[in-house]
Protein backbone atom coordinates (compact mmCIF):
# COMPACT_ATOMS: atom_id res chain seq x y z
CA UNK A 1 0.00 0.00 0.00
CA UNK A 2 1.42 3.27 -1.09
CA UNK A 3 0.84 6.51 0.85
CA UNK A 4 0.06 9.43 -1.36
CA UNK A 5 2.01 12.66 -1.29
CA UNK A 6 -1.11 14.60 -0.30
CA UNK A 7 -1.60 12.40 2.73
CA UNK A 8 2.05 12.82 3.79
CA UNK A 9 1.74 16.58 3.43
CA UNK A 10 -1.43 16.55 5.52
CA UNK A 11 0.20 14.44 8.24
CA UNK A 12 3.33 16.64 8.27
CA UNK A 13 1.19 19.79 8.47
CA UNK A 14 -0.75 18.33 11.36
CA UNK A 15 2.44 17.40 13.19
CA UNK A 16 3.91 20.87 12.71
CA UNK A 17 0.70 22.46 13.97
CA UNK A 18 0.69 20.14 16.99
CA UNK A 19 4.34 20.83 17.76
CA UNK A 20 3.76 24.57 17.35
CA UNK A 21 0.84 24.50 19.78
CA UNK A 22 2.83 22.40 22.22
CA UNK A 23 5.80 24.77 21.99
CA UNK A 24 3.51 27.73 22.55
CA UNK A 25 2.11 26.09 25.69
CA UNK A 26 5.61 25.40 27.03
CA UNK A 27 6.68 29.01 26.43
CA UNK A 28 3.50 30.30 28.12
CA UNK A 29 4.03 27.99 31.12
CA UNK A 30 7.64 29.12 31.53
CA UNK A 31 6.60 32.79 31.34
CA UNK A 32 3.85 32.21 33.91
CA UNK A 33 6.28 30.44 36.25
CA UNK A 34 8.81 33.25 35.92
CA UNK A 35 6.11 35.85 36.65
CA UNK A 36 4.91 33.93 39.70
CA UNK A 37 8.46 33.67 41.06
CA UNK A 38 8.91 37.41 40.56
CA UNK A 39 5.64 38.14 42.38
CA UNK A 40 6.67 35.94 45.30
CA UNK A 41 10.11 37.52 45.49
CA UNK A 42 8.65 41.02 45.35
CA UNK A 43 6.07 40.17 48.00
CA UNK A 44 8.67 38.72 50.36
CA UNK A 45 10.97 41.69 49.97
CA UNK A 46 8.16 44.19 50.40
CA UNK A 47 6.93 42.41 53.54
CA UNK A 48 10.45 42.20 55.01
CA UNK A 49 11.16 45.85 54.24
CA UNK A 50 7.82 46.94 55.72
CA UNK A 51 8.40 44.89 58.88
CA UNK A 52 11.89 46.34 59.22
CA UNK A 53 10.64 49.92 58.92
CA UNK A 54 7.95 49.33 61.54
CA UNK A 55 10.36 47.64 63.97
CA UNK A 56 13.03 50.31 63.41
CA UNK A 57 10.52 53.07 64.12
CA UNK A 58 9.29 51.34 67.27
CA UNK A 59 12.84 50.75 68.44
CA UNK A 60 13.87 54.37 67.84
CA UNK A 61 11.23 55.62 70.28
CA UNK A 62 12.67 53.51 73.10
CA UNK A 63 16.16 52.25 72.19
CA UNK A 64 16.88 50.97 75.70
CA UNK A 65 13.92 48.57 75.65
CA UNK A 66 15.42 45.10 75.16
CA UNK A 67 12.28 43.56 73.62
CA UNK A 68 12.00 46.32 71.01
CA UNK A 69 15.69 45.97 70.22
CA UNK A 70 15.41 42.20 69.72
CA UNK A 71 12.42 42.68 67.38
CA UNK A 72 14.39 45.32 65.45
CA UNK A 73 17.37 42.98 65.26
CA UNK A 74 15.26 40.10 63.91
CA UNK A 75 13.79 42.35 61.21
CA UNK A 76 17.26 43.71 60.41
CA UNK A 77 18.68 40.21 59.95
CA UNK A 78 15.72 39.15 57.80
CA UNK A 79 16.28 42.13 55.52
CA UNK A 80 19.97 41.28 55.22
CA UNK A 81 19.05 37.82 53.96
CA UNK A 82 16.57 38.94 51.33
CA UNK A 83 17.87 42.35 50.23
CA UNK A 84 19.99 43.39 47.29
CA UNK A 85 23.69 44.13 47.65
CA UNK A 86 23.03 47.90 47.55
CA UNK A 87 20.57 47.70 50.45
CA UNK A 88 22.93 45.44 52.40
CA UNK A 89 25.81 47.90 51.99
CA UNK A 90 23.72 50.79 53.30
CA UNK A 91 22.45 48.67 56.20
CA UNK A 92 25.92 47.64 57.32
CA UNK A 93 27.93 50.78 56.61
CA UNK A 94 29.49 52.77 59.46
CA UNK A 95 26.65 55.26 59.14
CA UNK A 96 24.04 52.53 58.61
CA UNK A 97 20.99 51.79 60.68
CA UNK A 98 22.56 49.01 62.73
CA UNK A 99 25.58 51.07 63.82
CA UNK A 100 23.33 53.98 64.74
CA UNK A 101 21.08 51.62 66.69
CA UNK A 102 24.12 50.51 68.67
CA UNK A 103 25.11 54.12 69.30
CA UNK A 104 21.63 54.92 70.64
CA UNK A 105 21.59 51.82 72.88
CA UNK A 106 25.06 52.40 74.35
CA UNK A 107 24.61 56.10 74.99
CA UNK A 108 22.53 56.28 78.18
CA UNK A 109 22.44 60.07 78.22
CA UNK A 110 18.97 61.18 77.07
CA UNK A 111 20.22 64.39 75.41
CA UNK A 112 23.01 62.64 73.54
CA UNK A 113 20.69 59.83 72.47
CA UNK A 114 18.21 62.42 71.22
CA UNK A 115 20.94 64.08 69.17
CA UNK A 116 21.94 60.75 67.62
CA UNK A 117 18.29 60.01 66.90
CA UNK A 118 17.69 63.37 65.21
CA UNK A 119 20.91 63.45 63.22
CA UNK A 120 22.59 60.17 62.25
CA UNK A 121 19.64 57.81 62.87
CA UNK A 122 17.33 59.94 60.74
CA UNK A 123 19.89 60.13 57.93
CA UNK A 124 20.49 56.38 58.01
CA UNK A 125 16.75 55.66 57.97
CA UNK A 126 16.28 58.02 55.03
CA UNK A 127 19.14 56.35 53.14
CA UNK A 128 17.79 52.84 53.75
CA UNK A 129 14.26 53.88 52.83
CA UNK A 130 15.47 55.19 49.46
CA UNK A 131 17.58 52.07 48.86
CA UNK A 132 14.69 49.74 49.68
CA UNK A 133 12.30 51.67 47.47
CA UNK A 134 14.81 51.59 44.59
CA UNK A 135 15.33 47.87 45.11
CA UNK A 136 11.60 47.17 44.88
CA UNK A 137 11.24 49.42 41.84
CA UNK A 138 14.08 47.59 40.05
CA UNK A 139 12.49 44.26 40.87
CA UNK A 140 9.09 45.33 39.58
CA UNK A 141 10.56 46.41 36.22
CA UNK A 142 11.82 42.89 35.42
Amino acid sequence: MEISTALLVAIASGLFALLGALGSQVVAAIATLRTKRMELSYGRKADAYRDFMIKAGTFAHDPWNEEKYVQFLHAYLAVQIISSEEVRQILTSDEGVNHNAQRMRVDRDLLSMGRISRESWSKSMEAITIAMRDDLQKLSKH
